[in-house]
């Protein structure tokens, strides 16, 4: 399988994460992880190539982005 890379910006951040993937996919899911694991699945708007998380609801720290596209 192809890899694609995203890229996320502004980070840090507290309340919109924008991001856009190197090569166009279709997104399938998007997942968030705090820290311990726990994970949230988020709505994203997508304008052109860029995608946007509203990501205000969570609390500071540290989390991880799961962009699924496809396979």
């Amino acid at each position: 399988p192809q890899s694609t890379k995203a890229v996320l910006y502004p980070n840090p951040t507290k309340d919109l994460l924008q991001f856009y993937l190197d090569s166009y996919q279709d997104i399938d899911e998007v997942e968030i992880f705090n820290i311990e694991g726990k994970s949230t699945r988020l709505e994203y708007k997508q304008n052109n190539a860029i995608f946007e998380l509203n990501i205000s609801r969570f609390n500071p720290g540290i989390y991880f982005l799961k962009i699924k596209c496809g396979d």
